[in-house]
């Protein structure tokens, strides 16, 4: 017994660890106003939830019909964008969140949100909330990501040395 909570341990921890390297690359979370399983625009008020949770974690949330910074704007790679993966039925609501990179690659999958909650906006908060708790103890650092700068080199030709050339090779062909 003594072995399995080390190893459940060790895994949470590792994922956690791997997750902050990863989330302490990004600046701002944008998320959206609408997922497809809502009917109207922060339908439950999850999506203000979400924004809220991103702020108490140290990143700039916003909602995306909020005014972005010029940043986000013009560097669609300077953020993430959390998407809910929500599945209801008439016994438990369960719920995910993936944050999504500009390439649509995940970068982090929380752990599942269940509810049992008959009233449908109740189930939905308390699922997400329960998602959310993946990030507790997560302590958040902005550390910019390593650009790689490609330098161009001008390279000037002669075009009588050019010629030259092209002339030797003909005559050894």
């Amino acid at each position: 017994m003594k072995r399995f909570l080390f190893v459940i341990s060790a895994l949470f921890i590792t994922s956690l660890v791997s997750a902050q390297k990863v989330l302490n690359n990004y600046k701002y979370v944008v998320v959206p106003i609408q997922y497809e399983f809502q009917k109207t625009e922060d339908q439950y008020q999850l999506n203000s939830l979400l924004k809220h949770k991103f702020k108490q974690l140290g990143l700039e949330a916003y909602l995306e019909t909020e005014d972005l910074p010029k940043e986000v704007k013009t560097n669609t790679c300077s953020y993430l964008k959390p998407i809910i993966n929500a599945k209801s039925n008439m016994f438990a609501t369960k719920a995910t969140i993936d944050l999504v990179d500009c390439e649509g690659k995940v970068v982090y999958t929380t752990k599942e949100g269940k509810s049992i909650s008959k009233n449908v906006r109740a189930s939905y908060l308390e699922a997400i909330r329960m998602s959310l708790k993946s990030f507790d103890g997560y302590h958040y650092r902005y550390e910019p990501k390593e650009e790689v700068v490609v330098v161009e080199k001008e390279i000037k030709v002669n075009k009588d040395n050019l010629k030259k050339e092209s002339v030797k090779k003909n005559v050894f062909i």
